[in-house]
């Protein structure tokens, strides 16, 4: 008989429709959102699973769901509700991970902090995104490692034998087509903490160099900032290209046409993009704010790191690649070589955890 599985998280996001759809091959799923869109990112559901809003479900059938699984994951600090659900799977004595990527310290409060402490005493499993977040959680808060289990966002993995073919195809491209320029995509909200007056600082400083033109830059995402930057941006070349808000097919499209994904962020939870750029074999420029890098970024080898407010080194990057002082071909083909971190068993992680493991 299959399991019966409940997740809680903030809203439809296709990193977890990944996770829901690989899951429900094998469980019975059921999804409570605590909303439906989120203010900058409105996805699409892509997932086959059983949704419910969190408002919409009464108290006796939130009893029943619980009195009825085999394990819940509770996603984000966010959810108050995740309170309420935890007492109730501590009533019924149900087994269930707390899921977190990377919080921002130095965002939390003292008394946060102490509740934060007191709060993990009573959950079984830790669920979290990469080493980075096992680091920041045992620094923090002092979890056993015995609780602590990697859960890794849903990634697509594409055919490696396909992106080491289109890796070669473009740089021999690169190689015969003379002034060829390199391709910049940038995924990302245009909020204070992620990292746009770096990028600008950058952009001007190679525009003033007059190596900008020698790219050809898309940026996707809105947030508050975005006509700010959007003036910005088209003063300085025409080649910068800002789309908004797209959907996860054209996020897709845009990555799979660009030759470095840039990922800005002053502070990052963790960051997605980084992961499918290397898995489709990228060259990935992220500041050390992005926790997804400092996961899988050897600095120079499969990528770069650069400090955050640091946008001298990221004009030194840019200007080493488009001036040929970087195997390209080497950093892209040893990017990806993180494949094997993302061909993770989502379902059999949590057979462990029912029993206990």
């Amino acid at each position: 008989m299959d399991k019966k599985i409940l997740f809680t998280t903030s809203h439809p996001a296709p990193y977890w429709d990944i996770i829901y759809n690989d899951i429900s091959k094998n469980a019975d799923i059921t999804v409570y959102y605590n909303r439906i869109k989120d203010k900058d990112k409105a996805w699409k559901n892509q997932n086959n699973v059983k949704g419910k809003v969190e408002s919409e479900i009464s108290l006796k059938e939130k009893i029943n769901d619980i009195k009825n699984i085999d394990f819940a994951v509770l996603g984000g600090w966010n959810n108050k509700n995740n309170l309420l659900f935890m007492f109730l799977l501590i009533l019924f004595r149900k087994p269930f991970a707390f899921f977190s990527d990377v919080p921002d310290e130095n965002s939390i409060t003292l008394f946060k902090k102490i509740f934060k402490k007191i709060f993990f005493m009573f959950v079984p499993f830790l669920y979290l995104t990469g080493k980075t977040g096992k680091e920041h959680y045992q620094k923090h808060y002092g979890i056993n490692d015995s609780k602590i289990k990697i859960f890794p966002y849903g990634i697509n993995l594409p055919d490696e034998k396909l992106i080491k073919e289109k890796i070669d195809r473009r740089i021999n491209e690169m190689k015969n087509v003379k002034d060829s320029k390199l391709k910049i995509f940038i995924a990302n909200r245009f909020l204070e903490r992620k990292g746009y007056k770096t990028v600008y600082k950058a952009f001007k400083l190679l525009n003033e160099k007059g190596l900008l033109n020698k790219f050809d830059i898309v940026i996707a995402g809105k947030g508050e900032f975005f006509d700010e930057y959007e003036k910005k941006f088209n003063n300085l070349q025409s080649n910068i290209k800002l789309l908004g808000w797209i959907e996860f097919d054209e996020y897709n499209n845009n990555l799979n046409d660009c030759d470095i994904y840039l990922h800005s962020s002053y502070f990052e939870p963790y960051g997605i993009p980084i992961v499918d750029a290397m898995l489709n074999g990228k060259i990935v420029i992220a500041s050390d704010g992005v926790m997804s890098a400092l996961d899988n970024i050897k600095n120079e080898e499969n990528g770069f790191i650069y400090s955050k407010y640091d946008e001298k080194k990221l004009v030194s990057i840019l200007e080493k690649l488009i001036n040929g002082q970087i195997d390209i071909s080497n950093i892209m083909n040893n990017s990806l070589e993180i494949r094997k971190e993302f061909e993770f068993i989502y379902y059999k992680q949590i057979l462990e955890s029912i029993k206990g493991k």
